[in-house]
């Protein structure tokens, strides 16, 4: 999928208000003497709060470490505030049918998704909308594990992996051109230990993952194939990898 850039108004004065607020557009389902349907009307996107891969809530950008927020439409760029706006109207929303608004937080330090929600409005006449979002986070854990189920060094090997985002469509790596020690294989012992980190919300797909001794590097191990998985919001998603004997996926 693509994000392309839409025909809409974000507006700075968003409505702090919740429930719809009626707007002074004619509804041709309660008035006489209509003109005829309206065709747009406009949702009051808001992220009042944030839920962390802890369990805990904040109401606070600087407790989930976020600086800006981009909404988008249908996978379309909306808008991109600062987290503190708290929200913005978008306005021009079609009435053509249900939408989806895609709210993702971007980590202070690093500028990357780390927070993210998904809602769908539906049709409802010319009535203006206020939907509140919680972007959140859940806990990835990368389960690999060999045959034979020993790291090659418990001091040189490393995990390599890379994970596609299905949302935002990017991929996140921690290889060779990233990161490449970020992952010590059995963190350093020669036994496979479990790599955990949070992710924001949403489906992903596991790319590839690799053993490789590094400096060189060196592919002792992999497993090339795609697994889906989903990161719901304080909740801990194990995908499990078995790697092969000098499989590299480069």
């Amino acid at each position: 999928m693509s994000r392309l850039f839409l025909t809409l108004t974000a507006s700075a004065a968003w409505a702090m208000s919740t429930g719809c607020v009626v707007s002074d557009v004619c509804d041709p389902y309660s008035d006489a003497g209509c003109p005829g349907p309206c065709d747009s009307r406009m949702v009051a996107v808001g992220w009042p709060s944030f839920l962390l891969a802890d369990h805990s809530v904040t109401s606070s950008c600087a407790a989930a470490q976020v600086s800006t927020v981009d909404v988008y439409m249908d996978d379309q760029p909306v808008t991109s505030l600062p987290c503190s706006a708290g929200g913005v109207n978008v306005t021009d929303v079609p009435n053509n049918g249900a939408h989806r608004f895609t709210v993702e937080a971007l980590d202070s330090n690093t500028a990357t998704i780390a927070l993210r929600d998904e809602q769908t409005v539906d049709n409802s006449g010319c009535a203006d909308l206020v939907l509140n979002t919680q972007p959140s986070e859940g806990t990835l854990v990368l389960n690999y594990s060999f045959t034979p189920d020993l790291c090659t060094s418990a001091t040189s090997s490393y995990i390599w992996f890379t994970i596609h985002d299905d949302i935002a469509n990017q991929a996140i790596a921690v290889d060779g051109g990233h990161t490449p020690q970020a992952w010590t294989c059995g963190n350093g012992t020669t036994t496979p230990v479990p790599i955990s980190f949070p992710l924001a919300s949403g489906p992903y797909t596991l790319q590839r993952t690799e053993e490789v001794l590094y400096p060189g590097p060196a592919q002792q191990a992999g497993n090339c194939s795609s697994t889906g998985f989903d990161v719901s919001g304080a909740t801990q998603t194990q995908v499990n990898v078995p790697l092969t004997d000098a499989v590299s996926c480069f």
